[in-house]
């Protein structure tokens, strides 16, 4: 019996995963390459409860901390722990205000904005060596567009139902790609320069 698409898609995922520890000491630089490997790790976590078992709060709860560890990896352990500390904020309040699901995919988008933005931050900073750096914005930025689309795929909007089958379909062509892109962004490149 041949796997659904779910179960390639986690298994895509797990390779990236898989690839990420391959690299033995051939690693960009080895605290970038720590946090990198927690984050793939807690990807694979997080795609297991999202595509495997079909729990949507514990993957939410776990793309949170991945959220986390590509803000450590990016712009380091104090931004961590400050969007820690706004989790430790908003998370009461969110769940005052919303539905527990849209409560922790709220703590999530601010999760991923502090990421995004500490991606962008060290690319022009140029903290990474090429091409290390772009393939670590690229991946989060497809990784953003993907979010996107999860976003308007389970809004259930007329508008967004009446093109579900083009936004699912952009969902997973950004995301496999930026999962390949935040892997190989860990490898350490003969030929990788600072610009």
């Amino acid at each position: 019996m041949f796997p659904d698409a779910d179960q390639l898609k986690f298994a895509f995922v797990a390779l990236c995963a898989l690839a990420s520890f391959s690299y033995g000491k051939r690693v960009c630089d080895t605290r970038d390459a720590f946090y990198l490997r927690i984050a793939m790790c807690l990807t694979v976590c997080a795609d297991f409860c999202l595509l495997i078992l079909y729990q949507n709060i514990p993957g939410i709860l776990f793309f949170c901390c991945v959220q986390c560890a590509y803000t450590a990896r990016y712009g380091g352990y104090r931004r961590a722990a400050l969007l820690l500390a706004v989790w430790a904020v908003l998370f009461p309040m969110f769940i005052i205000m919303l539905p527990f699901q849209t409560a922790v995919s709220a703590v999530y988008a601010v999760s991923f904005a502090f990421s995004l933005f500490s991606a962008a931050e060290a690319f022009a900073k140029k903290i990474y060596p090429f091409p290390n750096g772009i393939l670590a914005l690229l991946g989060m930025c497809l990784f953003a567009i993907c979010d996107i689309n999860v976003a308007m795929y389970n809004t259930h909007i007329p508008f967004f139902d009446a093109r579900a089958a083009v936004i699912f379909t952009v969902m997973w062509a950004a995301y496999l790609p930026a999962q390949a892109m935040l892997s190989a962004s860990g490898f350490g490149y003969r030929f990788a320069a600072r610009k």
